[in-house]
């Protein structure tokens, strides 16, 4: 899982990385945005399915954010090296 930073707050994929870690998810890297988004928050998946779902409703309990669900993971993964990417951009 990869958290980036759309917004000017320093430091906040690291803040939002460490939530998650503490609800069990493994692996969780941080990073900043390279794309410019809405100033809204998001969870970046290649397909939307179930297990996305699941797994959004489990980052939205985690972190306390209000995540929407977009197909565009590839826009800050292109390299499809993380599962999913959570964009802070509010």
């Amino acid at each position: 899982l990869l958290v980036v930073n759309a917004t000017a707050k320093a430091g906040y994929a690291g803040t939002i990385a460490k939530k998650i870690e503490a609800a069990d998810f493994p692996t969780v890297a941080a990073a900043n945005a390279k794309g410019d988004y809405e100033a809204k928050d998001y969870l970046l998946v290649e397909t939307e399915d179930a297990s996305a779902a699941a797994l959004l409703a489990e980052l939205n309990t985690a972190t306390g954010l209000d995540l929407q669900l977009s197909t565009q993971k590839s826009q800050e993964d292109s390299s499809g090296k993380y599962d999913a990417v959570v964009v802070l951009g509010k």
